[in-house]
């Protein structure tokens, strides 16, 4: 019998999944923190900065939600209301945040414009660039018309209005993955912040990467970030790559701009047959 040999293709990283917020924007979550404040502040409710960052990866709405179930807040809010927030509250919140933001998105300092032309590299290789946000669709069609302008390169904007479930999940990955038409999810990188970002990927069974000093842990403005984003023996830095690690990042790196070391890296592990979560758990 004559023996046939199937040559495998070769599978290597192809679809990178980018947050914005924490990664391209808004490094030291300045204005989202900002707006959170302001709002429950108008509201004679005070909320610690611990409380937000315990909160950031989900969704605007969610991370709403999340905050006022938090026991002090929800103390708090009961004393001054006399009553538990509602339907009606969140929604209300929601709109007050997100149109804060919306104020500062056209603002020169709310994108990292030095890491342009590592998106556009990547793109250009042949990559799928797909950014991600957290806020409402209205606000995602504002920052997706802002890059366009600014000659970012990428294939699409998705936002959790796309999907409704609760968060985390994978069916971002998995609806990304059909409307692409990219297959194995194996071929997947989903770059972010938080620890939700890196829990999304570990159900979906992609690769998670984790940005240091760009996200709310390290809450690094430009200015510090210039002085202390690539020092590796910072002790603030090393005790955030760990906290992440925990939360399922496959890689920590202090900016998106060490991206490149990453994808060879996981390629490698790709061509071995070495699988996201194989390594993760075992």
């Amino acid at each position: 019998m004559r023996r046939f040999e199937r040559k495998l293709k070769k599978t290597k990283a192809e679809v990178l999944l980018i947050n914005i917020t924490g990664v391209l924007a808004d490094c030291g979550w300045t204005y989202h923190r900002k707006a959170i404040n302001e709002v429950f502040e108008n509201k004679g409710i005070k909320i610690r900065d611990k409380q937000v960052v315990d909160t950031c990866g989900l969704p605007l709405y969610q991370q709403i939600v999340k905050l006022l179930n938090h026991k002090n807040v929800l103390a708090e809010w009961v004393k001054t209301f006399k009553s538990k927030p509602d339907q009606t509250i969140y929604n209300e919140l929601n709109v007050a945040i997100a149109t804060k933001i919306l104020e500062v998105l056209n603002q020169e300092e709310y994108f990292l414009s030095d890491l342009k032309n590592r998106i556009n590299k990547l793109f250009n290789k042949g990559y799928k660039v797909i950014f991600t946000t957290e806020y409402n669709k209205d606000t995602a069609k504002l920052i997706e018309d802002r890059l366009r302008e600014s000659k970012y390169n990428f294939h699409k904007l998705y936002t959790y209005d796309d999907f409704n479930a609760d968060y985390p999940h994978p069916l971002l990955c998995y609806k990304i993955a059909i409307d692409l038409n990219k297959f194995p999810i194996e071929t997947f990188v989903r770059i972010g912040d938080t620890k939700y970002h890196n829990i999304e990927a570990s159900y979906a069974g992609a690769w998670a990467v984790s940005t240091l000093t760009t996200g709310p842990f390290s809450g690094l403005d430009k200015i510090k970030l210039k002085k202390k984003g690539r020092l590796k023996s910072d002790k603030k830095i090393k005790a955030i790559s760990k906290k992440l690690k925990r939360s399922g990042a496959h890689y920590t790196i202090n900016t998106f701009d060490e991206i490149m070391w990453v994808l060879e890296d996981i390629n490698y592990k790709l061509s071995k047959h070495e699988l996201p979560n194989c390594l993760l758990y075992s």
